[in-house]
């Protein structure tokens, strides 16, 4: 068989492999990136009259490396009895190669021979590639090991990661630009969680890695100023110092010094250095001791950006599988995937921590050939959630943060330029209540840390539209709105039992409290608290005083002693004052000058005070003071609920009428003729007056005008100032001056007025 036949047949089968002929007897294929799939060299040898091909598999594969060997026997079964696996040390020296023999003729090459040689040369790039597929993926920084193997005992290599999110990838470019020039770094997170801190070091070694940069992690327990100094001038890259292990010795006087010594020597040295954990422990280390300062750049401080803990999972799985030899990719997907699931219950500070010994456990498992059920994997993290007890009492959980989704909507909702026409839309007689309203929400919204729930106080008469701003504002985020009616509530126990739960062995305690079953909601949800003012003294204090814990810590303690997160709420307050307060406060006696906005807060603030607790009210800041309708925006909401009665009616009757509107001064017309106070008429009352006037009015028309079909009903005063409709056949008959309670907004369910939360109607005598 002539060489020139051979290459042919090998290039045909296997595209992008190049030919080098070395002598008469030695050809050599070989493939310009090692990256790609499939054989990835042929080596052909003439001996004698037999032609040896060698094939290779794979290159690289780390010592100790577990694959699946079922693929690849399964594969090696389909091969020609001349066909044989050999492994043989890497030429690099850190791992070996995989490489398949087939021994054959060399002449004569008929066309059946050539058929049949093709055909083993596609079993064996199946064979590449189903091998391939269950190898780790090569790192991207293989020399990392023998680059750190003089210092092993003291540092190991921080592998880097292979892809991250956009921002993680620009804060570690930035933060390799300050390594470049010699400074050293302190990377911060707000509690210490390894699995966040691992994460960032690797985006950091894969951007130090683009500019020749290495990084290498301490690993003795402990170290002093001098031995980080020496460790730093002999360490092929750069040291990362975990800030637990740094052992000063000093005195609260003597460490502000030695710190900056510390610091002076790395950088005159042009010796950059990295020094991580959370920022308590970075400020006992750096802080300059009692009564020092300190310099930005000595160090710099880097905050570690938020990571997706879709990613975080991923990076645990493989890091603990680098300790095992690697993981092939369709098994790190899996492992992901179930401690994902494993820990999905878990509260996202709790998950985080416990994120490293779950990978740990699942990795060790399949190295040795099991994987625990489900049940095994959801009882190891039961025991690990439950472990809080350690030999110096109870440890501290770490606080619980705003879920990612639920700030995201909260942010993309509350800080929109058009929240405030909304509100104005559907409610009447509160513009500047409403503008303070809003400014208020987005205050909260972008500057409340994320361990606190959102908080609000709405203070006003009855009716003035307090329930009814907070139940369209749940209706604007699309989640779930509970009310929690203090004044209804007989003693401080059954407040308890109803927002906490009840003792073990008290009945009913199988079920968790109101307030324990709203915070679990993942979207989050708006609590409306309403008559805190109304309540009894005792649950008056009870509550204050619980709310003074949820509010400050974002967390709350269950009957039964579980601590549950509360910072993905939204708290409004909503009151109004006893013995008819609220309109004494908003009147003049005698000769005096009607108060001002700001006298009224300040009685309102200091009646709020005395009624609960200065506390209580730093807590939840200045009430949002909602003023008594005007008779305008009583006669408004009436004519409001009018027309919404009659759309409703119509549209529940398959009228299908075109438009409903109204007539200017209808209302006025209404409530004059039947002498409604308008200090007295609450909303719900109109709202009520509305609908019966509606329906007589519509069955009234419908006597002598049966098929309403396209036409618009017009609302209209009647006879003695009653009620009328009239229908017309122009569907572009309209007034300019009615409000229309259809907005178009997708956020908004029911645009119906019949809705006391879209209508600016109070829902109760108190709200």
């Amino acid at each position: 068989m002539a060489m020139g036949q051979l290459i042919r047949v090998v290039q045909t089968k296997m595209p992008g492999l190049s030919a080098q002929q070395i002598g008469s007897d030695l050809l050599e294929f070989s493939r310009a990136t090692g990256a790609a799939r499939g054989v990835l060299a042929v080596c052909a040898q003439l001996r004698a009259d037999r032609i040896t091909l060698r094939v290779k598999l794979a290159a690289e594969v780390a010592d100790g490396c577990r694959a699946d060997l079922l693929v690849l026997l399964r594969t090696v079964r389909a091969l020609n009895d001349n066909c044989r696996i050999d492994v043989e040390p890497a030429s690099a020296g850190t791992g070996s190669d995989i490489w398949s023999e087939l021994s054959m003729r060399a002449t004569p090459m008929s066309m059946q021979r050539e058929a049949t040689l093709m055909a083993e040369l596609d079993k064996l790039t199946q064979l590449a590639r189903a091998l391939q597929a269950e190898l780790p993926d090569h790192q991207r920084a293989p020399d990392l090991s023998k680059i750190y193997e003089p210092m092993r005992d003291v540092l190991e290599p921080v592998h880097p990661l292979a892809q991250t999110s956009a921002d993680v990838a620009e804060w570690a470019r930035v933060s390799v630009d300050f390594l470049m020039g010699g400074a050293t770094l302190a990377l911060a997170l707000s509690d210490d969680n390894l699995s966040v801190m691992d994460y960032a070091l690797a985006a950091l070694a894969a951007a130090g890695w683009d500019r020749q940069v290495t990084l290498g992690r301490l690993m003795v327990p402990a170290v002093n100023a001098r031995g980080v100094l020496e460790i730093a001038s002999k360490a092929p890259g750069i040291v990362v110092v975990p800030a637990s292990r740094v052992s000063l010795g000093s005195n609260v006087y003597e460490l502000g010094s030695e710190t900056r010594s510390l610091l002076s020597v790395l950088a005159s040295s042009g010796r950059a250095a990295i020094f991580h954990g959370s920022l308590a422990e970075l400020q006992a280390a750096f802080g300059g001791g009692q009564g020092g300062g300190g310099d930005p750049l000595r160090p710099v401080l880097r905050n570690v950006p938020s990571v997706a803990f879709q990613e975080l999972v991923r990076f645990a799985v493989a890091a603990a599988g680098r300790r095992h030899g690697g993981i092939p990719p369709a098994i790190e997907e899996q492992l992901a995937a179930d401690a994902h699931q494993a820990l999905d219950a878990a509260q996202p500070a709790e998950r985080e921590r416990l994120l490293p010994l779950v990978a740990g456990r699942l990795v060790r498992a399949w190295s040795r050939g099991g994987k625990p059920s489900v049940d095994a994997l959801a009882g190891y993290v039961g025991n690990l959630r439950a472990a809080r007890e350690t030999l110096g009492g109870i440890c501290s959980r770490p606080r619980a943060r705003r879920g990612e989704e639920v700030q995201e909507r909260f942010a993309r909702v509350l800080a929109s330029p058009a929240l405030l026409d909304r509100f104005r839309e559907q409610l009447v007689g509160q513009d500047d209540p409403l503008t303070e309203f809003v400014a208020r929400l987005r205050a909260e919204c972008l500057t409340r840390p994320l361990h606190q729930p959102l908080r609000l106080c709405l203070e006003g008469p009855p009716a003035s539209g307090k329930s009814s701003s907070v139940a369209l504002l749940a209706d604007l985020l699309d989640i779930p709105l509970v009310n929690i009616d203090a004044a209804s509530m007989n003693d401080s126990y059954t407040a308890s039992a109803q927002l906490l739960g009840s003792g073990r062995g008290i009945v009913g305690s199988h079920q968790a409290g109101r307030l324990e079953v709203v915070a679990r909601h993942h979207r989050g949800a708006v609590v409306e608290v309403s008559d805190l003012d109304h309540a009894v003294p005792s649950v008056r204090s009870a509550l204050a005083d619980l709310f003074l814990q949820v509010l400050e810590t974002g967390e709350a303690q269950s009957a039964t002693g579980t601590m549950f997160g509360c910072c993905n709420l939204l708290f409004a307050f909503t009151m109004n004052l006893p013995g008819n307060r609220d309109q004494e406060l908003r009147k003049h006696l005698g000769f005096v000058t009607r108060p001002t906005p700001d006298d009224i807060r300040s009685d309102v603030a200091s009646e709020i005070r005395h009624l609960l607790s200065a506390a209580f009210l730093s807590r939840v800041g200045s009430p949002i003071l909602f003023e008594p309708l005007s008779s305008r925006a009583l006669a408004a909401i009436l004519e409001r609920a009018m027309v919404s009665a009659v759309r409703t009616a119509s549209e529940r009757m398959h009228l299908n009428v075109a438009d409903v509107v109204c007539a200017d001064q209808v209302g006025d017309a209404v409530l004059s003729a039947r002498e409604l106070d308008a200090s007295c008429s609450g909303a719900r009352g109109l709202l009520e007056l509305g609908r019966s006037l509606a329906t007589e009015a519509l069955l009234a028309l419908l006597r002598h005008t049966p098929d309403l079909s396209g036409r618009v009903v017009r609302v209209t005063c009647g006879p003695a100032c009653t009620l009328a409709l009239e229908a017309s056949s122009d569907p572009h008959i309209s007034d300019p001056h009615i409000s229309d309670p259809h907005i178009s907004d997708p956020h908004i369910s029911d645009p119906h007025i019949s809705d006391p939360r879209i209508s600016g109607l109070s829902r109760s005598n108190h709200s």
